[in-house]
């Protein structure tokens, strides 16, 4: 484990040291407030979707 990484207490996940929210099971590893000693720290939400909607109507002729 490098000097930026802590594991995640909920799923042992190895994540960044700043994270609050675990991106492997989703759950909050550090208390908002006290993120930075003040509160006033950067909260970063880095969202990845992937969704592909394919969604198809046939015909039929009865």
């Amino acid at each position: 484990m490098s000097q930026g990484t802590k594991f995640c207490k909920h799923c042992g996940q190895i994540i960044d040291s700043d994270c609050v929210v675990c991106p492997k099971c989703g759950k909050q590893v550090e208390n908002l407030n006290s993120y930075g000693g003040n509160g006033n720290g950067p909260i970063i939400i880095n969202n990845n979707n992937t969704n592909n909607n394919n969604n198809f109507m046939g015909t039929t002729n009865a």
